[in-house]
Order: structure tokens, then C-alpha cells, then sequence
């Protein structure tokens, strides 16, 4: 049982195809003719079977997409840090150069050690100002990165200095030595 219910709109826009048809006021009086009814009513069924489908589209996925809701949360969560974090892509790209720097420098503090400890002496006073000058850079770099209130920025921030400090321990204890 599907109610085909007449509306205003469509009688107006019938009353006007009939009326540029027979050219008289009369026609623009008469009642809707059967063809109009006929295309509402199509057009209203068609209508609701395509939000049936979307209903029954949607039922499937919702079934399929069901998350516990400590997993769902975490999902949540993911996507409003990531979100937060999209807006400061710079500072996020300025910190990864950072850390890639000092993974660099780390490395090359290693082959420096390991070619003094091969000699037999400590890292030269040269290499030691090189090592502790570029890591100096990197720390004033750090400082100089504005992380807004990303909470997630300025510990990534504070972890990435504190490596810079532990790394200039680290050559000067090499320099020592």
C-alpha cells in the first residue's frame, strides 16, 4: 500500500503544461490531468526506494564497521590528534629534520670514537668544537620552533633537546677520555 499524495507543486506545474497547450483560461482552472498524477507519483516511489537502499546500505555498513568501544575511542582519538597535528606541519617538519640531524651527528660521533679508539686517543679538540658546534645549531633550532598548544609538539620538542644535551655530554666525555 503506497500513498500517492498529490501535491501543490505538482498541480501548479500540470496546470501550467495544460494551459500553454490549449491556450484558454479555462484549461488553467481544470483539474491536474491523470499523466501528471501518474509522474508524481513515480517520482515519489522512485524517491523512496532510493532511501530504502541508502538505509539498507548504510545498515550494512555500520554492521561491518561495529567496534568495541574502547577501540572505537582509540580510532576517535587517532584522527583528533592527527587533525590537531595537521596544523602545524611545519613545526612537525622542522622537528623530523631536526631528529634526522642529530641521528646524523650521532652517527658521526660513533665513527669518530670508534677511529680515536683504534689511534688509541681521545677525538682531537677540532672534531670535538665540529660535533659540539652542529649540535649547538640543532638546540638553537629546537628553540626556535613554535609548537602552539599541540601538547604532542612540545614533547616531541622537550625529547628531542634532551638527546641534544645527552649527545653533547656524550662528546665531550669522548673528548675527555
Amino acid at each position: 500500500q503506497q500513498h500517492h499524495r498529490h501535491t501543490p507543486h505538482a498541480a501548479q506545474s500540470a496546470a501550467a503544461a495544460g494551459s500553454a497547450t490549449a491556450g484558454s483560461t479555462a484549461a488553467a482552472t481544470a483539474k491536474p490531468s491523470s499523466h501528471a498524477y501518474a509522474a508524481a507519483a513515480g517520482r515519489e516511489q522512485q524517491h523512496s526506494q532510493q532511501l530504502k537502499k541508502q538505509k539498507q546500505q548504510h545498515a550494512a555498513t555500520a554492521a561491518r564497521a561495529r567496534l568495541a568501544p574502547a577501540a572505537a575511542a582509540t580510532v576517535i582519538q587517532s584522527a583528533w590528534r592527527m587533525y590537531r597535528l595537521s596544523r602545524h606541519r611545519q613545526s612537525l617538519k622542522k622537528l623530523s629534520a631536526a631528529a634526522a640531524e642529530l641521528r646524523r651527528i650521532s652517527a658521526q660521533l660513533e665513527a669518530t670514537k670508534q677511529a680515536a679508539a683504534a689511534a688509541g686517543i681521545a677525538i682531537t679538540q677540532k672534531q670535538y668544537l665540529e660535533l659540539s658546534e652542529t649540535v649547538m645549531k640543532v638546540l638553537f633550532a629546537l628553540d626556535s620552533i613554535s609548537c602552539g598548544s599541540a601538547a604532542e609538539l612540545r614533547s616531541l620538542r622537550k625529547q628531542l633537546s634532551a638527546s641534544a644535551n645527552k649527545l653533547l655530554d656524550d662528546i665531550q666525555a669522548a673528548h675527555k677520555q
